[in-house]
């Protein structure tokens, strides 16, 4: 899955340039980003709050971004903020609506969400939010797109958030695997480690798997492949990345980027296989070695997200273990 879906909340704001804010008179800048994620997450546990505050410290203290966060409130009462990510990307992450069934509030808060927007434009590619279903009542969600819609972006696809519980260790793949630069699965199947790759080489790697791909394929053409790459790169805080490119009979045909988060979780950020080495089984074959990998450090789940409209992939998912257990909706809008 190439649409960043991990890491939502990660950043901060103190202030911006002057210049940026010229024109943009409707919203007041927190000068505590603190204040700004307890209004727009109230409904969480005080603890979930928390921890969610000390991953943006975090994140703060690594961004190269002069300004990381974008959090502002209305003369109306509405709060919210944008935090900007490594590869040229900004994410919505969260509105606070004082009263979502009220026109004048959804309009109030769709004009502070546009400045929002604006001012987070120049300094990234695209500007993206996700909504999982079932998380908002029914006027939450309709507030919230239309505040999406106000401010530029479209929803452009639908994402099944599929997971495998209790990842299995394989017999026919070594246990000392997570050593080892070059992994053979059988027939002509191998993966070579990607850190050993000029960054060019495995980069067109990468692209070439996006070519006639059903997975968002709206961001072809947006996000350049560079930048996407280091955005899966600063989801890992771990010095060692885990990605492989995957050979088959001695050619380059796709790439595995796996990320280990903390609580025994593994995500699949993204596979890609390029067209012509599609409707081989390589994919069931690498989901054999991603149980495997994940198993050998004792993870007890791995998650991935794909695009709906990509049935081939979820039915290699659903063969290698893989169960749905939520759906999001992908909003973007390029800057």
């Amino acid at each position: 899955m190439r649409y960043d879906v991990a890491n939502v909340f990660v950043s901060c704001f103190v202030g911006w340039d002057s210049q940026l804010l010229q024109g943009i008179l409707s919203v007041q800048w927190y000068e505590n980003w603190e204040d700004c994620i307890h209004a727009c997450h109230a409904l969480l546990p005080m603890p979930s709050r928390i921890a969610m505050i000390e991953r943006l410290r975090a994140h703060v203290n690594r961004s190269t971004y002069s300004r990381p966060i974008l959090a502002a409130r209305s003369a109306g009462g509405s709060s919210g903020y944008i935090v900007l990510h490594p590869g040229a990307l900004a994410i919505i992450g969260g509105l606070d609506f004082p009263d979502c069934e009220s026109n004048a509030c959804r309009a109030d808060t769709a004009m502070l969400l546009e400045d929002l927007v604006e001012c987070a434009s120049p300094e990234v590619e695209i500007v993206q939010a996700v909504i999982t279903q079932g998380e908002l009542s029914a006027a939450e969600q309709s507030a919230y797109e239309e505040c999406f819609r106000s401010a530029g972006l479209d929803d452009v696809a639908e994402l099944v958030q599929v997971e495998l519980n209790s990842p299995k260790v394989s017999s026919s793949i070594p246990l000392d695997c997570n050593n080892s630069s070059t992994i053979q699965l059988g027939d002509g199947l191998t993966l070579r480690d990607a850190n050993e790759y000029e960054s060019k080489e495995f980069a067109k790697i990468v692209e070439q798997t996006y070519n006639a791909s059903l997975d968002v394929p709206e961001l072809n053409g947006i996000r350049s492949t560079h930048n996407t790459i280091e955005g899966y790169a600063s989801c890992v805080q771990e010095s060692y990345l885990p990605w492989w490119v995957i050979e088959h009979q001695q050619e380059s045909v796709g790439c595995l980027l796996l990320c280990p988060h903390q609580n025994e979780l593994v995500e699949l950020v993204y596979l890609g296989l390029v067209s012509l080495a599609r409707g081989k089984g390589l994919g069931v074959r690498v989901l054999d070695f991603v149980s495997h990998w994940a198993a050998v450090r004792g993870a007890t789940r791995v998650v991935a997200a794909v695009d709906q409209r990509n049935k081939h992939a979820l039915q290699i998912y659903e063969k290698a273990g893989y169960t749905e257990f939520s759906r999001a909706n992908a909003w973007i809008k390029a800057s």
